[in-house]
């Protein structure tokens, strides 16, 4: 099915970014504001792997935030927050692979029990069709603008309801940023 758990992904992400968002503008409640977006953000991890690539996102909007924002400083309850949904996934990848991103940063923490390798890499890089700098884009826009995707479609659903969002979410410093994270 094309809904597995992407929706819950997207969902968790999303509101860990408006979080964050809330967070950047300061005032009274930013603290907290930041704290719900860790523990969001931990939600996501523990819905799926590729939320990584959302927390590294993440921390480049908070250590370079907007101009004007206000950026709080994280303490130990925010790391609570982000650790308590994120924890039964990080121990588990641990216990089974040795690697608390698995099967992410394969050359940073030792290899799998299934025995990842550099061929096996080398063959998720050619299935994806996105070997060289511009890997990210070239897979963002085979996945979406493209008829090389689950449905065969040049303009997937997802694009095509998100569009009007879009278009509303720009006039707005905090939307640009969703759009452009």
């Amino acid at each position: 099915t094309l809904g597995y758990v992407e929706g819950f992904l997207a969902a968790f992400s999303l509101a860990a970014l408006a979080c964050l968002a809330s967070s950047l503008r300061g005032g009274p409640n930013a603290s907290r504001w930041f704290n719900t977006s860790a523990f969001l953000l931990g939600c996501a991890l523990g819905v799926k792997y590729t939320a990584f690539f959302t927390a590294v996102g993440m921390l480049g909007v908070w250590l370079l935030p907007p101009r004007g924002s206000h950026r709080p400083r994280p303490g130990f309850s925010a790391l609570a927050c982000f650790l308590l949904p994120a924890l039964p996934w990080l121990l588990r990848s641990i216990g089974a692979h040795g690697n608390p991103f698995y099967p992410l940063l394969t050359g940073v923490f030792s290899s799998s029990p299934e025995g990842y390798s550099p061929a096996l890499a080398k063959l998720l890089w050619m299935d994806t069709g996105a070997p060289g700098s511009l890997a990210p884009g070239r897979a963002l826009w085979n996945a979406f603008l493209t008829p090389q995707n689950q449905l065969g479609a040049v303009f997937t659903p997802l694009v095509l309801m998100g569009l009007p969002w879009a278009a509303r979410a720009w006039k707005e410093k905090e939307g640009r940023m969703l759009l452009l994270f």
